[in-house]
């Protein structure tokens, strides 16, 4: 019984350890074009936004030829992003999404606020 006790407990230790979920996992920087050497890195807020909105929308499979000022990297993305007409585009993948102008407003207005000294 004391064995048995002992592995619950060790098993319910690993599974809480691997269970969490670090904050550097939704790191994502925002480079400028004009300044790329000014690295910023969102808040986990917006990260998190970023996040599910590239995974929630559906990406077209093309690439718009939009002058893109800003760039969103994380580990696993290089994403460029217009906030003139709210396009973000995947080189990597030949793809892009347009959002809504809700949407370009809600970023572009995080992008200020970041960006702006």
């Amino acid at each position: 019984m004391k064995k048995t006790l002992i592995f619950i407990t060790i098993i319910s230790m690993i599974f809480m350890i691997t269970s969490c979920k670090s904050d550097d996992n939704h790191s994502i920087q925002l480079i400028c074009a004009d300044a790329p050497e000014q690295n910023r890195v969102l808040s986990n807020e917006q990260a998190e936004y970023l996040n599910s909105l590239w995974s929630n929308s559906k990406w077209k499979s093309d690439i718009v030829k939009t002058l893109c000022c800003f760039r969103f990297e994380s580990d696993d993305l290089v994403i460029w992003y217009s906030d003139e007409y709210g396009v973000f585009r995947d080189d990597i993948n030949d793809r892009h999404i347009i959002v809504s102008d809700e949407q370009r407003d809600y970023i572009n207005s995080f992008i200020l606020e970041i960006t702006d000294p």
